[in-house]
């Protein structure tokens, strides 16, 4: 058994624990060590299986999010009127079908100006008006436990309705941002921080920035830690994580773009000590929302392979 001095020692980590369960074990007269949860990073390190697993959710909720996205489009094409909370429920009703428990958090669905809103709740009066962009960020657990998180930003309009170029301009920025992240290598050792300059450095370099992080870890939960991509994460980024890169551009009074998908690292074998980031979730990019002009020619081949990998078994 403990020795009397060690009777009252007891290890707790600050990034979990309340501050009332400290200061009450503190007056009980427990010596309280803080200590990183070893529990935590294991959590954050999925094996093999964990991520075959994850792989498979994620392919199951990028068809949802699809086909969501394809129901709104002929909705609006055909003149139907069709809310926010309407379209939020209709994708909470596709993840059911498709095999879902439950969602991971309530669907976010933003119509035009509303995009500018980072976590609109969605509204039975907002109606989408043909010319609207459309931002949905949406996930789902299904049976192996692990969540799902995805966002997609897309067009809708009448049949022979264009996007702007205005549109164009704000997603297809937001496009090279996520690209930046998607594709980025990275020396072993680096952290969440020098992940989430990489992949803000495209709209830096237009001039545009946004306010949120860049990512945050998937797992148990749609938000977990470690992993954190943001201005601050000083953790170093680990084979075995799943995290969000989700940058953004919102302009208010005009709406916003996001596009988030799901990633790893993995050891980049062409590059000894280095890690290649890996994208797990593949749901269709808006072709229509792209300025091919703006994008590099690295960049266009990424996303030609990105669109192309979406419903394939191993993606």
């Amino acid at each position: 058994g403990p020795t009397p001095d060690k009777a009252r020692r007891v290890a707790l980590d600050p990034a979990s624990t309340p501050v009332a369960v400290l200061d009450a074990l503190e007056a009980a007269g427990v010596t309280v060590l803080q200590l990183a949860s070893p529990i935590v990073k294991a959590k954050a390190l999925k094996t093999g299986p964990e991520l075959a697993a994850m792989k498979s959710a994620f392919r199951r909720a990028d068809a949802v999010v699809a086909g969501a996205q394809a129901w709104l489009e002929a909705r609006v094409a055909e003149g139907a009127a069709v809310s926010e909370r309407a379209f939020a429920d209709e994708v909470e009703r596709r993840f059911l079908a498709a095999g879902a428990t439950h969602l991971s958090f309530k669907v976010i669905a933003a119509f035009g100006e509303h995009g500018a809103i980072v976590h609109h709740l969605p509204s039975a009066e907002a109606i989408a008006r043909p010319g609207d962009l459309v931002l949905l960020d949406t996930g789902c657990y299904f049976d192996e436990g692990f969540a799902t998180d995805l966002t997609r930003t897309f067009f809708v309009g009448a049949p022979d309705q264009a996007p702007t170029a205005a549109q164009q301009r704000m997603y297809t920025l937001v496009l090279k941002s996520a690209v930046a992240g998607m594709s980025a290598r990275i020396p072993r050792g680096a952290v969440g921080a020098q992940l989430d300059g990489i992949t803000r450095a495209p709209l830096w370099q237009a001039g545009e920035d946004f306010l949120h992080g860049t990512g945050h870890g998937v797992g148990i939960n749609v938000h977990e830690a470690p992993p954190g991509i943001n201005k601050r994460a000083a953790l170093a980024l680990e084979e075995g994580q799943v995290f969000s890169i989700e940058p953004g551009l919102y302009k208010e009074g005009v709406g916003g773009v996001r596009i988030e998908n799901l990633c790893t690292v993995e050891a980049d074998p062409a590059h000894p000590g280095f890690l290649q980031v890996v994208p797990l979730t593949f749901a269709p990019l808006d072709a229509r929302l792209i300025d091919r002009a703006l994008l590099t020619d690295e960049e266009y081949k990424f996303v030609q392979g990105f669109q192309g990998r979406f419903g394939r078994e191993g993606a």
